[in-house]
């Protein structure tokens, strides 16, 4: 016996809008009265109970043909959702700003459906302040309705759509209809609030002269005379001025200043610890905000600025620069943290990117690529045609390349499967979310700072300023910066470490009194050995503040 294959070429198209028929509140409570009712009165032999019985069961069967009869009329366009945003800059915003999404909604059938709920759909990165509100639709007519979401957190973000929820006749049944209607929005870090560290007031940078070069003058074998001395033992005898000795009586040496280069790296800790906790509270958070303000202050102060962002190892590398496009490459690697999809730093399977990308289409696209009942394997997680999802995604990901090639050319790796790698660009393209890779306990933490070091250190012709932000959570001891400052100490350059925190435990308000202490004292130890740590760091001669990291150098 044979059995034909599916034709993975074709696929099944549904409308995106098609609405599902579920019970609501008020009809679970009465078929479950019912079947209780029917059940008490034929096993007790009680007419009246079981007549009852029969009346409600009556109701909620006529109510589902007539639930069906409404829900194809409202399928066929009667009601239609446009979404709006009211944004500046090309969908630009700020972290911590809002965004009016507003719909149009028009109702083109002649019922007028009260009481109708509307509920919002977008990334974690923007947060609704009323997810759902429910309207009245007058017949024939089209009304507008506005969502305030704000901005939580730096990085891309999009509102996929809206879910309709009308009542069916009794309302016994509810009709759910999603509207997929897209549009894209990027949130940029905000400025960093000055008085966020209390080290750093607004006198300090009046007394540092802006360097728009980045450049110092050091007393060394340079062609620009600085001064003239007494003549030191080690001078060189080149550098005695003989005319100035005759005059004094004894030798004078001249002392020459030489220009050297320095530059400033901010390298950011994007490891699991720094990335744990609420939208928009987790340490990662207030590292990206630190990092927008000090590039932009050291750019000004010492001219040129790079970046470099770390895990187990280099996730992201902007090379020091200076100028408006310095603050521009900057701008663009740190809206990328918080997208990252690449398959060394996150943690999902190649039936789990299947799944996602086919649900989306589904649900957005209105492609059903799922395979028949009677070609799925028995055991098989992810019913989808994987060829038609690939045939599909491969040119629309190859069109927009130019928007990948920031993302591809300085996060990570690319995957070694092209396929996988096409699903993960999708991802990317569409502002889907890929689950992080999970902390692991044995990891020493700074292998990837140690990698980071050494990438920013290729050259070799300038002194950098290294300002680490992380939490120090995976680090044990100072003993584990050993290597770090020798590397440091070679290349004559300089670090300063500047500690964040966030909402590394996530807020509930169902949690227990135990659970609320015991994260207390939780928090309270890891600040605790976080001091300790900068004490030691202080020892050898690491520097712990705000002001340090905006010194010259």
């Amino acid at each position: 016996m044979s059995v034909a294959k599916p034709n993975r070429g074709k696929h099944h198209k549904t409308s995106p809008s098609r609405p599902t028929i579920v019970l609501s509140p008020a009809g679970r409570y009465l078929t479950a009265a019912s079947v209780v009712v029917l059940f008490v009165g034929g096993g007790l032999d009680i007419p009246l109970l079981f007549l009852w019985g029969t009346v409600l069961s009556g109701m909620v069967l006529t109510a589902w043909p007539l639930t069906y009869s409404v829900s194809a009329e409202v399928r066929r366009g009667g009601i239609t959702v446009r979404v709006g945003t009211l944004l500046a800059r090309s969908g630009m915003i700020t972290k911590g700003a809002r965004v009016h999404a507003s719909l149009n909604i028009r109702n083109r059938t002649a019922r007028r459906w009260a009481y109708t709920r509307l509920r919002l759909f977008n990334s974690s990165s923007l947060t609704c302040e009323q997810p759902e509100q429910c309207v009245d639709l007058p017949n024939n007519q089209e009304i507008s309705h506005t969502f305030v979401l704000s901005a939580a957190r730096v990085g891309p973000a999009a509102i996929y759509g809206v879910e309709a929820v009308i009542s069916g006749p009794m309302s016994l049944f509810q009709i759910h209809l999603y509207i997929p209607s897209q549009a894209s929005v990027a949130v940029l870090p905000a400025p960093y609030s000055r008085d966020r560290y209390g080290s750093h007031k607004r006198s300090l940078m009046a007394t540092h002269r802006p360097s728009s070069t980045g450049t110092s003058k050091r007393t060394g074998s340079g062609y620009d005379l600085r001064e003239l001395r007494e003549y030191q033992s080690g001078d060189a005898v080149n550098h005695i001025a003989w005319k100035a000795s005759a005059r004094r009586g004894k030798l004078i040496s001249r002392v020459f200043e030489a220009e050297t280069t320095s530059s400033t790296y901010i390298l950011i800790d994007s490891s699991p610890t720094m990335r744990a906790g609420a939208v928009g509270k987790a340490p990662l958070d207030d590292a990206v905000n630190l990092a927008a303000y000090l590039a932009q202050r050291c750019l000004i102060v010492k001219g040129k600025v790079g970046l470099c962002s770390f895990d187990h190892a280099v996730l992201g590398f902007t090379r020091a620069t200076q100028g408006s496009l310095a603050r521009l490459h900057i701008r663009a690697h740190l809206f990328e943290l918080n997208a990252v999809v690449h398959e060394g730093f996150t943690n999902t399977s190649k039936g789990k990117l299947y799944d996602v990308v086919g649900s989306y289409l589904l649900s957005q696209e209105g492609l059903d690529y799922r395979l028949p009942a009677q070609f799925r394997p028995e055991v098989a997680q992810d019913p989808w045609d994987e060829t038609a999802i690939q045939q599909h995604i491969r040119p629309r990901v190859l069109s927009q390349h130019h928007k990948l090639r920031t993302a591809t050319r300085v996060f990570g790796a690319p995957d070694n499967d092209p396929s996988l790698a096409a699903l993960r660009s999708f991802c990317r393209l569409q502002n889907i979310s890929v689950p992080y890779r999970v902390a692991i306990a044995s990891s020493s933490g700074l292998q990837g700072l140690n990698d980071a070091i050494k990438r920013c250190s290729r050259d070799r012709t300038t002194r950098h300023t290294f300002i680490l932000i992380s939490d120090l959570a995976s680090v044990r001891d100072a003993d584990e910066f050993s290597p770090c400052l020798r590397l440091i100490t070679q290349h004559r350059h300089r670090l300063v470490t500047l500690p964040v925190t966030g909402g590394f435990v996530a807020e509930s308000k169902r949690r227990s009194s135990l659970e609320q202490r015991l994260a207390v004292l939780f928090e309270r130890e890891r600040s605790q050995r976080q001091q300790a740590l900068l004490r030691s760091l202080r020892g050898r001669g690491v520097q712990t503040d705000l002001a340090s990291a905006l010194a010259p150098y």
